[in-house]
């Protein structure tokens, strides 16, 4: 990956933000010079969803790769609310765990959308008040029905 095809982190006028913002793009370079698209690609991908759009946020992803000793890549944004509320997790259409959701491959995910306040509650019910992520898997990686 090219470091002109680095997309700049939205901006914020939190101080924890702009931190954290920092300290992943200081990240994105560092794997970029050694060499790590799969970390780069993911920081940016859910530094760029995730932590931008969500108030609440811990997602965590497997490392796919079998010579990694890093098994767990976690990404923690702060937030005003109380601890534990999770977005849902949606996976080409299917509702989905938080431990299928963290057993997914990185690699295999096309897009994330995702979904926050009146527009989540009025397509998902309740269980969407604290957002939702619709995350799209490339054709090869869908998970079975």
């Amino acid at each position: 990956m090219e470091w002109s095809q680095l997309r700049h982190l939205p901006e914020r006028h939190s101080p924890n933000v702009f931190v954290a913002q920092h300290l992943l793009s200081i990240l994105a370079l560092i794997c970029m010079l050694f060499r790590l698209p799969f970390i780069v690609g993911l920081l940016l991908l859910f530094a760029q969803t995730t932590c931008a759009q969500l108030p609440t946020s811990s997602q965590a992803i497997r490392d796919p790769r079998p010579d990694s000793t890093q098994k767990v890549i976690r990404i923690i944004c702060a937030s005003s609310l109380p601890v534990g509320n999770e977005p849902l997790h949606i996976v080409d259409g299917i509702p989905v765990s938080r431990e299928q959701f963290a057993a997914l491959n990185p690699n295999g995910i096309k897009k994330i959308d995702v979904l926050k306040g009146a527009q989540a509650t009025a397509i998902y019910g309740s269980r969407a008040a604290n957002g939702v992520l619709i995350i799209t898997m490339k054709r090869r990686f869908r998970l079975k029905k």
